[in-house]
């Protein structure tokens, strides 16, 4: 369990790093752009304030996920983390599964993570929006969101990661997440 935890934090440190440097996609889809949608008039720092007025502790938030999405109902998935940059506006989520783990099941688990991360915020501040068949929270229209989800045995591998992707905030009603090329 150390392994995956070491491994975590590295993948999370490229995770940060690749937030610095791109505002693009992590995956090879189209790029995402991080500024709201055209339709939105909300300016940038309205949403930067919206971020800061936000009330969660987002160490609960983890392990309230955790707890809910490495269990029973997903025996394959074996770890799961979650870090918030609050000056960079910036989530980062991510899992190892089993390596035998179908791909469409790991890219299911995805979008599961994602609104089960959205849940947790919710039930510690009700101003966020939960999800719906067309949104995964309203958490992603305040913050962007980098997803990675890994086979175990390729944790130090992020080519070949079932998912690595990033989300824009307040454009995840227009992207889907898709699985890496390996494995479509």
């Amino acid at each position: 369990m150390k392994r995956i935890q070491i491994l975590l934090i590295c993948a999370l440190s490229v995770f940060s790093l690749y937030g610095c440097g791109s505002s693009g996609s992590a995956s090879s889809s189209a790029p995402i752009s991080s500024a709201p949608p055209a339709s939105s008039t909300t300016t940038s720092s309205q949403t930067a304030s919206s971020a800061k007025q936000l009330s969660v502790d987002w160490s609960k938030c983890e392990e309230d996920t955790k707890k809910s999405i490495v269990s029973k109902n997903y025996e394959f998935a074996k770890d799961f983390s979650a870090q918030v940059d609050e000056d960079k506006e910036l989530i980062t989520l991510t899992a190892v599964l089993s390596d035998a783990t179908d791909p469409q099941k790991a890219l299911d688990y995805a979008d599961t993570m994602l609104r089960q991360f959205n849940l947790s915020a919710n039930m510690q501040d009700s101003s966020i929006a939960l999800g719906s068949k067309d949104s995964y929270g309203g958490l992603y229209d305040v913050y962007q969101v980098m997803i990675g989800i890994a086979p175990l045995s390729k944790v130090d591998k992020q080519s070949e990661w079932f998912v690595f992707d990033s989300i824009g905030k307040g454009v995840q009603t227009k992207h889907e997440i898709k699985l890496q090329k390996a494995y479509r």
